[in-house]
């Protein structure tokens, strides 16, 4: 016998979120870096790439709307990719990137979100 379960829009939405919380969590470690990690703020992502080997001049950092590729050509027509995803859209224009002493910290708003204040009436 088939039994059908009902679903609550809200039961739904907090699945989803939890999931996308889930994933935007999680410590992507691609095999060109030594070490990643994605820090998520209020108003913010922040990436951090640590490589020594890494030359700057050969890396592209390329932002999507919600997503962020990193690629290092390695020369004779390859290349290494990275792609990380974001739960929320990041403002393209706003995207910062720092080399410093075999770190790579890429800096991306998120795009439209502001804390609002409860007003007590």
């Amino acid at each position: 016998m088939l039994r059908l379960r009902t679903f609550h829009l809200e039961e739904f939405e907090r699945a989803i979120e939890r999931r996308l919380e889930t994933l935007a969590s999680m410590r992507p470690r691609p095999a060109y870096f030594e070490e990643a990690t994605v820090r998520e703020f209020a108003n913010r992502y922040e990436l951090r790439l640590w490589a020594s080997c890494l030359d700057p001049r050969q890396t592209e950092v390329e932002a999507e709307r919600s997503r962020l590729i990193v690629r290092v050509n390695l020369g004779h027509n390859r290349c290494y990719e990275s792609v990380f995803a974001f739960a929320c859209p990041v403002a393209v224009e706003a995207v910062e990137a720092r080399w410093s002493k075999g770190l790579l910290t890429i800096v991306l708003p998120k795009l439209g979100t502001r804390r609002i204040v409860l007003e007590e009436s």
